[in-house]
């Protein structure tokens, strides 16, 4: 947990160019932050700007984009009343910043062309290089990257000994070094000193894991909250994820107040009788938290949880919840059956736009691939034996992930005379990539006749996807034959 929570502080990429003489949490009104840079990626690649509804669920949003013209430059703004993590991303890429209201930075963005050109940069390590045109010490990003290269390199060592023989010694020195170097102290209204005080609490999880009295009292036992603040929000899910599922709750009291009969005051009061959530603002959250990491889970129903998302909703007495709460059921929606799927925009051959509005009525089975992909191109081989065999009950398509148009369109007019059946790109919808959880490939989804998302995850071709239909689609009639199972 220590290595995860360490990781999470020393991988944000917080590179920025503008002086800020103080950092509190928040203003009085939004206000104008302008991110301007040059790129030596391809003229016309488009530079999104994208920001967080909420840091609990990290729901994200386009919130400005611009293209890179000729020049390699872009600029990019966004009105908040709060200092805040944003995303700058191209394609896939991505690079995350804490940005300030009211300040310009001017950034210099690079990335591995080879890199560039993958479905999941991430996975091999590649993120936009995000670096200021000019240093500046006194940089809220810079002064919070500086902390967090110090304290890995800290942790590296002095948490194994720590850990492995709960030696206190050494988790005393090692808060002492912090504090000796910077001003790890908890300073709710200031942005830096609370993102140290609560990133440095990463090395107190672990160390007092069965005193979870003393986490409470340490970083949780006032009203608090710094919902924008990512250190804290880490550290929450940290300490109050999964508590569901522990053996500090009883399981019957669970079963009875979500799944009998769904009850948010008793659920809210029953978990109150545990001392770290005397705290009713952190109660909430936590409740809220659960039921998001509960929901899918086979021993809770899960009507139910919504049923106590939705009241949780129109009834809290805290506007922030009432947010988290909506990017929470938005994010469940995107991945139950009732997440409307005809209505996203894709690109065709022709240049056409399209929907799947036309396949209404039908089941579609939606195969993603790009030309990188040579399990995809194989796996159509497959897809065109079994497209013969459902036709009358299952529609194919494949949409193609290239980032290239001309690409796709190159591949379809020479091979689709092979592959007869619906081709389509995704159009650059790289937020519905990300909603969806599609990175790596092969990838596939199943959508209902009413246009919803039936399944996220059925098997590919080559992986059981015969056996998957035939199981699906298909239900013994007598012993000479099958009947369709519609």
């Amino acid at each position: 947990m220590i290595k995860k929570c360490i990781l999470f502080f020393y991988m944000l990429s917080c590179l920025a160019g503008t002086t800020l003489p103080a950092w509190g949490q928040s203003s009085l009104m939004p206000k104008e932050i302008v991110i301007e840079g040059y790129t030596s990626l391809p003229p016309g690649e488009e530079v999104r700007l994208v920001a967080f509804k909420d840091l609990l669920t990290y729901t994200p949003f386009v919130a400005d984009k611009d293209r890179i013209d000729k020049n390699g430059h872009f600029k990019l703004t966004y009105a908040s009343p709060q200092i805040t993590v944003i995303q700058l991303a191209i394609r896939t890429s991505k690079a995350e910043m804490i940005v300030a209201p009211g300040w310009t930075y001017f950034l210099d963005v690079e990335m591995d062309k080879n890199a560039f050109d993958l479905l999941d940069p991430s996975a091999v390590g590649a993120f936009l290089q995000v670096r200021p045109r000019q240093k500046d010490t006194l940089d809220l990003n810079y002064k919070i990257n500086r902390f967090n290269y110090y304290l890995e390199n800290a942790c590296q060592y002095f948490i194994p000994n720590m850990l492995y023989q709960n030696n206190k010694d050494r988790h005393d020195s090692l808060m002492l070094l912090l504090r000796k170097h910077f001003p790890v102290r908890k300073e709710p209204a200031n942005f830096y000193q609370s993102y140290m005080y609560y990133a440095a609490g990463a090395i107190d999880l672990p160390f007092y894991h069965k005193k979870a009295d003393t986490i409470y009292s340490l970083y949780f036992d006032n009203d608090n909250i710094l919902y924008n603040n990512p250190a804290y929000m880490t550290l929450f899910k940290e300490f109050y994820g999964n508590y569901f599922s522990s053996t500090s709750i009883s399981k019957n009291a669970l079963n009875e107040y979500i799944n009998i009969k769904p009850n948010y005051r008793e659920l809210f009061n029953e978990i109150g009788r545990n001392p770290i959530f005397v705290n009713e603002r952190v109660r909430e959250l936590a409740i809220i938290l659960n039921l998001w990491q509960s929901y899918g889970k086979k021993e809770f129903f899960i009507p139910h949880i919504e049923i106590i998302l939705n009241y949780i909703k129109e009834n809290t007495h805290f506007e922030e919840h009432k947010v988290i709460v909506e990017d929470v059921l938005s994010l469940i929606l995107a991945k139950n059956e009732q997440y409307v799927m005809d209505s996203i925009l894709f690109t065709s051959p022709d240049e056409e736009k399209k929907t799947l509005q036309d396949c209404r009525g039908k089941w579609i089975y939606v195969q993603f691939y790009n030309l990188n992909c040579t399990d995809c191109i194989r796996e159509m081989l497959i897809i065109k034996e079994l497209q013969e065999k459902y036709k009358d009950t299952l529609l194919f398509v494949s949409i193609s992930l290239d980032f290239n148009f001309e690409d796709f369109a190159i591949f379809y007019k020479t091979q689709c005379h092979l592959f007869p059946w619906q081709f389509l790109h995704f159009n650059q919808q790289y937020m519905w990539l990300d909603i969806l959880g599609v990175n790596t490939l092969p990838d596939a989804l199943l959508i209902s006749p009413s246009g919803k998302l039936n399944d996220r995850l059925p098997p590919p071709p080559s992986e059981g996807l015969s056996e998957y239909l035939l199981h699906r689609f298909f239900k013994p009639e007598d012993k000479k034959g099958y009947k369709i199972n519609r």
